[in-house]
């Protein structure tokens, strides 16, 4: 009894027992009752603490008194309400989820064919814990096993190895055909004797996160795809595009930005810098502007900036801007950029060609007035020239009257000269065509030309062997003789030199003709008007205007085409392109 109240011997001889007791009168009633009686009761422990025994009064006949019996309960009453504790804390965690707890009992034969009991605690209304429990066939009425059928097989092994195992997700078999998904974790337990009894352990519903993360991959798979033909597209159309961070700067580009750089794929980091880089100095201002106004949160207007690639090759390239934002709220500027420098340049082109069109339609009209005019002098004149002639042929040679008709004669004559060169450039001259050899007219050209030039000026050839033309040889020869006039004149009494070439043309049955000079060369405006009749740079009475409009009417009576480049101070060049004969054989070049 000492012990239990934590005192001596000598601190409890002598004193009541009830004067230790919480509750001193229970105790003396307890007392006093009949014998082989038995209750708890709360004691005053020396130290201060209280004391729970169990007291037992039991009666001794021999010595005619009673036996009471104390036992010590206090340590019992702390483990079984500590116990109790834990048993709340642990149905106040199984109840607060939508867990099932599993203990998967082996059979003799193989744990994998055994019975499962699925249990799951729920909290009721008034607070109290439900447990609901479910007896199952392992594994035919709970998992489905086609899905992952190896981690299926690799699970069971584990359970008839008797190992634990964690987080297995298996598809749960329902009779509404609602899928479902669980995480399973177990553990093996074993019976008082150390006996192997199966597993015991958790499954957590993980449904919404595997649909989830189908989901994903599904959105992944589309988006791959999606980002797969926006490659593709811009690959065929030719078309960069280049995400650009407001405010970061950091900027993405397109696999298809780098063609449009002319470098290749990943070999240049992805910044605003290196892209600047690429964008012609009188152009940069633009690509700068457009960032401006798209920090300033309006969409920068389309327009086309210069680009300069590594080889030095200068691109006309497109941009265009859409200003967007990201998933976080993050302002980017989205521009894509196409290069249309062949478009541009076929552009360019048809101007040109709409010009020449324009030219050549404008030539016919007048060459259609100037030779119905020039019909009509030429009728005129032949009257006159041959009264003159009979008149002259009447009159001494050495009078007065043959002086003057000699002079009209003259007169008639220059003017029906100019009605030839007219109708030429009209072309309703009549043409005497024929298979000629048009380096032999070049060469006879040139030998006519050297002793009217003066010699300041020099003569280089560059003359191959060409197939025959089809033509007249009185015509092709007079335009060289006025190209090769109107490079002397350009050259004038400067040091000059007249180059003249012949030799077929690549890729097409016609042969290339020209004649280049170092004059004093043309800008674009009179080049632009330099085969319109009458039209002349000299000075008044020192030409007709005609000569390059002969050129142009003879070289289009041939079928062929003329083309001019020159520059003021770097002299001019004419290429004229004849087509060959189709029946003839080619012809070796008249040596002289």
């Amino acid at each position: 009894m000492a012990r239990c109240l934590a005192a001596t011997v000598r601190a409890i001889c002598g004193c009541p027992l009830a004067a230790w007791a919480k509750d001193p009168p229970a105790v003396s009633r307890f007392l006093g009752e009949a014998p082989e009686t038995a209750r708890e009761f709360v004691f005053r422990a020396a130290d201060g603490t209280e004391r729970c025994l169990h007291l037992s009064i039991a009666k001794n006949a021999f010595a005619d008194c009673s036996l009471v019996i104390v036992t010590d309960m206090t340590p019992r009453h702390s483990v079984t309400q500590r116990l109790q504790r834990e048993r709340d804390q642990y149905l106040d965690m199984i109840s607060a989820g939508s867990d099932w707890f599993f203990e998967h009992r082996a059979t003799a034969r193989d744990i994998s064919r055994g019975r499962i009991r699925l249990f799951r605690a729920r909290r009721e209304p008034d607070h109290t814990v439900t447990i609901k429990y479910v007896d199952r066939q392992w594994p035919d009425e709970v998992a489905d096993q086609t899905y992952d059928p190896e981690g299926f097989a690799e699970w069971c092994g584990r359970q008839d190895a008797r190992e634990p195992y964690r987080d297995y997700v298996m598809r749960v078999l329902r009779t509404d055909g609602v899928e479902q998904y669980l995480r399973v974790s177990g553990v093996p337990y074993s019976d008082e004797n150390g006996v192997h009894q199966g597993l015991r352990g958790v499954s957590v519903d993980v449904t919404r996160q595997v649909l989830a993360e189908r989901a994903l991959r599904h959105s992944e798979a589309r988006l791959h795809r999606s980002e797969e033909h926006l490659r593709h597209a811009q690959r065929v159309a030719r078309i960069g595009s280049i995400e650009h961070e407001l405010d970061t700067g950091i900027q993405t580009w397109s696999d298809e930005m780098y063609c449009v750089l002319g470098i290749g794929p990943q070999s240049l980091p992805q910044s605003e810098t290196n892209f600047i880089n690429f964008v012609h100095d009188a152009d940069r201002s633009k690509v700068e502007r457009a960032v401006a106004i798209a920090k300033s949160g309006k969409t920068p207007k389309p327009g086309e900036v210069r680009m300069v690639r590594r080889d030095g090759e200068t691109r006309t390239i497109y941009m265009d801007n859409d200003l967007v934002r990201d998933a976080r709220g993050k302002p980017l500027l989205v521009s894509i950029f196409k290069d249309v420098t062949e478009q541009r340049r076929a552009e360019e082109h048809q101007r040109k060609m709409e010009h020449q069109l324009l030219h050549v339609q404008k030539l016919e009209a007048v060459g259609t007035l100037a030779g119905g005019i020039a019909h009509e002098v030429n009728n005129a004149l032949v009257p006159v020239i041959a009264l003159t002639k009979l008149m002259a042929r009447r009159v001494p040679a050495e009078s007065r009257e043959h002086r003057s008709l000699s002079m009209v004669l003259a007169g008639a004559e220059r003017s029906r000269d100019l009605v030839k060169q007219i109708l030429a450039f009209s072309r309703q001259e009549e043409l005497r065509k024929e298979a000629l050899d048009v380096a032999a007219v070049l060469r006879d050209a040139l030998q006519l030309m050297r002793a009217t030039v003066p010699t300041s000026i020099h003569f280089t050839e560059e003359i191959e062997a060409v197939p025959p033309v089809t033509g007249d040889t009185n015509q092709l020869h007079q335009m060289i003789v006025n190209l090769v006039n109107n490079a002397a004149q350009a050259i004038a009494d400067a040091h000059g030199t007249i180059t003249l070439g012949l030799r077929p043309e690549d890729g097409s049955a016609a042969l290339r003709l020209w004649v280049a000079d170092t004059g004093c060369g043309m800008d674009a405006a009179t080049k632009a008007r330099i085969f319109e009749p009458f039209f002349t740079t000299k000075e008044a009475g020192a030409g007709t205007g005609l000569g390059l409009s002969v050129v142009h009417g003879i070289v289009t009576q041939h079928g062929g085409q003329i083309t001019v480049e020159s520059e003021p101070g770097r002299g001019t060049r004419f290429d004229v392109l004849l087509p060959a004969s189709a029946a003839a054989a080619p012809a070796n070049p008249r040596q002289r």
